[in-house]
């Protein structure tokens, strides 16, 4: 997976609801937001968003930061 290996990834991971088999998430972290907005401008993703633009009903992206 190309996102791995992109400076500034500490963790990207992919895990399925278990009580919605087709409610997907991705958790990442990155190393500080300007990384992160980087990668979402990637060719990679670009071409995710666009291949499943069909077949993903809803695509939310909430950013989240840590506390303490």
């Amino acid at each position: 997976m190309p996102t791995r290996a992109e400076v500034g990834c500490l963790q990207y991971d992919l895990h399925q609801n278990n009580k919605t088999p087709g409610a997907f998430v991705y958790f990442e972290r990155w190393t500080d937001y300007d990384v992160w907005q980087d990668h979402m401008k990637t060719d990679h993703i670009k071409t995710f968003l666009e291949v499943t633009k069909d077949v993903i009903a809803e695509f939310d992206v909430t950013e989240l930061h840590k506390i303490g």
